[in-house]
């Protein structure tokens, strides 16, 4: 089962071994080339409520969103139950922020990058594309894989390579 309290213990710890690294936590956008890179917390299961004001305030045109917890919607589930019927949603989406999409990305953002699955996907919701990433390094028996982002001609075009074990 899985255990929220140690959860958050552990998330707490994470958290300020981070910040002793000076690793930035809070929400924030990178510009690069012409787009801008809205990174959100979302390791709790869902965003904290700054998050929406400020998500809101961001440019959305050539924006992407980096999150680390999938966006909550019924397709990402659906993906997430085909690849791994095991997986409980409530966790491996961000079931604490449901109206995220429908608030702050629906018909403004277009590109979304999520990690947490450990495994890779590719979900189209309206004109949203979730890009679901694998791990980056190796482990088990799959190999490590990397995406590679191409924001040439003012698109999208995202390439992943796995390398043989």
């Amino acid at each position: 089962t899985y255990d929220n309290h140690a959860a958050e213990v552990q998330r707490r710890s994470c958290i300020d071994g981070w910040r002793r690294h000076g690793v930035e936590l809070s929400d924030r956008c990178i510009g690069i080339d012409g787009w801008s890179l809205l990174l959100v917390d979302s390791a709790s299961g869902g965003t904290a409520p700054e998050s929406s004001a400020w998500l809101q305030a961001q440019p959305h045109e050539r924006a992407m969103l980096l999150t680390h917890v999938p966006v909550d919607r019924p397709l990402v589930r659906s993906f997430i139950a085909d690849v791994d019927s095991e997986r409980d949603c409530a966790i491996y989406t961000q079931s604490r922020s449901p109206a995220l999409f429908a608030d702050h990305l629906a018909g403004r953002i277009r590109t979304v990058f999520t990690g947490h699955l450990h495994f890779p996907g590719l979900v189209r919701d309206g004109d949203t594309t979730f890009h679901l990433l694998d791990a980056s390094f190796a482990r088990g028996s799959r190999g490590p894989s990397v995406a590679i982002v191409d924001t040439g001609g003012g698109s999208v075009r995202v390439t992943s390579l796995t390398a043989p074990v």
